[in-house]
């Protein structure tokens, strides 16, 4: 009999001594807006952001990055003509191509005998250049359409 309440007296010490040190882990972080917690949730913060950044610059050092511009295919030039229509030139393998692209399809308009060559330094004048050889191409295909 004495040896239970031995056991007892044992047990409830043990559960005391954690229920004390239970209560200091409660008071450590009772207050989430300490400056131990803001400070170690800032620096967790900034590894994930590092960590990040990181990952990134060493896809784009590899190249699998997934618009390169040295690839096969090049946007030469787009018109804008209306919210969701666009007329682009691109170039593919030394051919160039006249789509129209809206939000539904791209649809191949015009590939084009001779490539364009676009002056950049003017880009004002390139714009109504652009337009003016839209309009001949589109023209000539609707006159050999119509022949």
């Amino acid at each position: 009999m004495i040896r239970r309440y031995q056991f007892f007296s044992i047990a409830i010490c043990l559960l005391a001594a954690q229920a004390s040190h239970a209560e200091e882990k409660v008071k450590q972080f009772a207050e989430p807006l300490s400056i131990q917690n803001s400070l170690t949730l800032f620096w967790g913060l900034l590894l994930v952001l590092a960590f990040i950044f990181v990952l990134l610059y060493i896809l784009k050092r590899m190249g699998l990055t997934r618009f390169s511009r040295n690839g096969p295919i090049k946007v030469v030039h787009g018109v804008q003509l209306g919210q969701r229509e666009k007329l682009v030139l691109i170039d593919i393998g030394g051919e160039q191509l006249l789509l129209s692209v809206t939000s539904a399809e791209i649809r191949k308009i015009h590939k084009l005998k001779t490539p364009v060559d676009i002056d950049w330094q003017n880009k004002a004048e390139q714009g109504q250049e652009f337009k003016g050889m839209i309009r001949s191409l589109l023209d000539k295909n609707h006159e050999s359409a119509e022949k």
